[in-house]
Formats: C-alpha cells, sequence, structure tokens
C-alpha cells in the first residue's frame, strides 16, 4: 500500500470553516472525479478543534500566527502501478491546470507540501 500525505494550508483572508467547507464541498469533489478510481482510503484530518490554538497561543505563540496546517489529507493507493497512474493522471496539462486553477480559491501552496510516507506499526510496549 502507498500513502500520500498532503498537509495543506488555507489561502490568507480564508476562516477555517469557509476553507473546510470549500475543500469538501468542491476540491475533493474535483480529486475524487479526476483521481478518486485509484483510492483506497482517503481520509482528511482538520486540525480545527479550538485546543489546538489555545495550546498553541498557551506556549506564547499567537493565535493569528499559529504554524498548523489547516488539513493533513491522507491518500492510500493499492500499489507502485496504481501511484504511476496517478502521478500520470495528475500530470496531464489539462488535468493539472484544473487542479491547480481550483487550488488558488482556496490553498496557500507556498506553504503546503505533499509526500510519499513509509509507515511502521507495531505492538504497543510498556515502558
Amino acid at each position: 500500500m502507498i500513502k500520500i500525505m498532503l498537509v495543506l494550508y488555507r489561502k490568507q483572508g480564508m476562516s477555517p470553516a469557509e476553507f473546510k467547507r470549500y475543500y469538501e464541498d468542491v476540491h475533493v469533489k474535483l480529486g475524487l472525479k479526476h483521481l478518486g478510481k485509484l483510492y483506497k482510503k482517503y481520509i482528511r484530518n482538520y486540525l480545527d478543534d479550538p485546543y489546538n490554538l489555545t495550546a498553541y497561543a498557551g506556549r506564547g505563540g499567537g493565535v493569528d500566527t499559529h504554524p498548523l496546517p489547516d488539513v493533513i489529507t491522507e491518500i492510500y493507493l493499492q500499489d507502485e502501478a496504481a501511484l504511476a497512474e496517478w502521478n500520470a493522471i495528475a500530470g496531464d496539462p489539462t488535468t493539472r491546470q484544473i487542479l491547480l486553477e481550483d487550488e488558488d480559491n482556496f490553498l496557500d501552496r507556498s506553504r503546503s507540501l505533499i509526500s510519499i510516507v513509509s509507515c511502521e506499526e507495531g505492538p504497543l510496549v510498556s515502558l
């Protein structure tokens, strides 16, 4: 299984609620339309719990300048062949333009990142 992680930040001037609504109602559907056939699992982890900002502010950070992303997205693909197809579809000039133009509506791409990650799982060990 291949896991792709996206760490995404909203564009300046957009509230967390506006970001989440746009991402779920527009961009997720757009991504699924073009790439969804390859997804085995698709998880969006929003860091919109007020505790996150309170905890950061409590450590001396400003609420308006918190470094936390707005969402950490996990995309699971079956294998290397699916990843190659994902890259081919996402890299197609027409599809790429559609996705990038939509990202301009809600993302701060200068702070966001995408990466293939490896995961390690094992039994919990008491210390």
